[in-house]
């Protein structure tokens, strides 16, 4: 098949230097127009008859380029179709071409997308097959079904439960169902049982229906009782001590077993002895009558104790006791490494997903830890996803790439640039101190429950407007058509600071209007 590429002058490098790196039997051409998304579909068909294209079987014009591209092939009979909008997305566009029907409207990257994102609803919806349930070691909990036949499900713990209100606890469920969790967890505090507490806190969860399950994680059986008598669906954690005492209530719900002999109690370190404890207290609570048992290793925190000896616990026990589905604490990692919990999440749910861990727990206990849920939760799609093509965990239609990418969608500088030799270098210069404008000042801030920018306008003290919006543009533009700003250095650094509050407001970083985002500790800002 040979292809022609269509674009401006501006991109005519690129596109080819792209297009290399392909098997396409391909030719560019380029319209006198500098940037590509200026042209139009009828320019492009005015131009391309006068050219012989006997020999095309497609033509492949810019994805930004506004219109639909059926024009051009009414114009000259060869199949017109819009590319990717950039044109370093063109070699995986080829390399896909046959799997895929591109759009005469649409560009070929988001056509791309949309395929990709089918592909996984569908994967990760056939895996929710209830006739899984038919198998050894599959149950419900709550109406979550767990097990090694489905994806890693995360609970998400809601720290300190009995100082929340029913409203903060509502708020907190909710924000950890949207982000990914299929369990939400109580999570009591140690010292005086407080089962009043557990109730109210369960109730108040379970009957808003947000959750598919709800859990309790205490080590009272006081609260265990309570929790369950409120509506919980699993208890978190009962030892050799707890589970005799747990046997009259809970033998009917999903328990999680941890190695421990009684409360407080240590788990061994070593990964055999931590085995045979665990082992010997799922016999004992099968014995006593459990029928959903969950057994939790425990996930120790990096270097102190160590992670690798009890990530080695969790291989033997998954090996030799299949039809027990895991617990996997992947905050007792990221809440105690200073380190983006993003990779160390998805690395994390590699891990128990080599295990066939059926439970992922975490929580978002500090700033760094902010959208672990949703980390952990995309992660274990992938996992799942992954091990159903037995293949790595790349290129599944779903990633965790944030602030990094896996191919660049930048024009390459050199080629980007037409007369090098008639340039002029201008060295720029940063002055924005005594920025004034008789249009008014900005305070620019972010609402973050409303996951929205706000730029405050005074004129002199007094506050004149309020312009928010969900992202840079819809705010400077409301500005710049309002008369809100006369100056263009102001217009400019309003730009700037508005595109680093979005920044902020989508990493999640601290902005500070004036301030670097990325700012490395210790380092001098000047």
């Amino acid at each position: 098949m040979r292809v022609l590429f269509v674009t401006g002058r501006l991109a005519e490098a690129a596109v080819r230097w792209h297009v290399r790196q392909t098997k396409t039997d391909y030719s560019v051409v380029a319209l006198p127009v500098d940037v590509a998304s200026l042209l139009t579909p009828e320019a492009i068909a005015r131009f391309l008859v006068t050219i012989d294209l006997e020999d095309y079987d497609m033509i492949m014009i810019p994805g930004l380029v506004r219109g639909d591209a059926g024009i051009i092939e009414e114009a000259v009979g060869v199949p017109a179709f819009k590319g990717p909008r950039y044109s370093a997305e063109i070699p995986i566009v080829l390399s896909l071409i046959d799997k895929i029907i591109l759009s005469k409207t649409a560009p070929a990257d988001a056509i791309l997308r949309k395929v990709f994102a089918q592909q996984v609803n569908h994967n990760l919806a056939t895996a929710e097959d209830p006739r899984f349930l038919e198998h050894p070691g599959n149950f419900l909990i709550g109406s979550a079904a767990v097990g090694r036949d489905y994806p890693t499900r995360v609970v998400a713990e809601i720290l300190d439960a009995p100082t929340l209100s029913d409203q903060q606890l509502l708020q907190r469920a909710k924000y950890y169902v949207h982000s990914g969790a299929k369990i939400i967890d109580i999570g009591m505090m140690a010292g005086s049982p407080q089962p009043e507490e557990a109730s109210r806190a369960i109730k108040a969860v379970k009957n808003s229906g947000l959750a598919p399950a709800v859990a309790i994680d205490t080590s009272s059986t006081e609260e265990a009782a309570a929790a369950l008598d409120s509506g919980a669906d699993l208890i978190l954690s009962l030892d050799a001590s707890t589970m005799v005492e747990a046997a009259s209530f809970a033998t009917d719900v999903a328990v999680v077993i941890i190695p421990a002999e009684g409360r407080g109690g240590i788990s061994p370190k070593e990964p055999r002895a931590r085995l045979a404890a665990l082992a010997a207290n799922v016999s004992k609570a099968q014995g006593l009558g459990y029928k959903k048992i969950v057994a939790d290793p425990i996930v120790d925190p990096l270097i102190a104790p160590g992670l690798g000896a009890s990530i080695a616990s969790y291989g033997l026990f998954a090996d030799q006791y299949p039809d027990v589905p895991l617990l996997f604490g992947a905050g007792n990692v990221t809440e105690l490494l200073d380190a983006d919990s993003l990779g160390a999440n998805a690395l994390l749910a590699g891990l128990a997903a080599e295990a066939h861990v059926g439970l992922l727990l975490t929580t978002e206990g500090s700033d760094k830890t902010r959208g672990a849920v949703h980390e952990l939760a995309t992660a274990c799609d992938m996992m799942f996803l992954a091990k159903k093509r037995s293949s790595v965990p790349k290129d599944l239609g779903i990633d965790l790439l944030v602030l990094k990418e896996k191919r660049r969608v930048e024009e390459p500088y050199e080629a980007a640039t037409v007369d090098q030799e008639k340039r002029t270098i201008i060295e720029a210069e940063n002055s924005i101190v005594g920025l004034t404008d008789p249009a008014g000042s900005y305070r620019i801030v972010l609402d973050r429950s409303r996951e929205e920018i706000l730029a405050i306008r005074y004129l002199g003290a007094d506050q004149r407007d309020t312009i928010k919006g969900g992202d840079a543009a819809s705010v400077y533009m409301s500005i710049t058509r309002k008369g809100l700003v006369s100056q263009l250095d102001h217009a400019a650094y309003l730009g700037s600071e508005l595109a680093k509050a979005e920044i902020a407001l989508r990493t999640g970083r601290s902005y500070v209007q004036d301030r670097p985002i990325f700012q490395e500790e210790g380092r001098d800002e000047n």
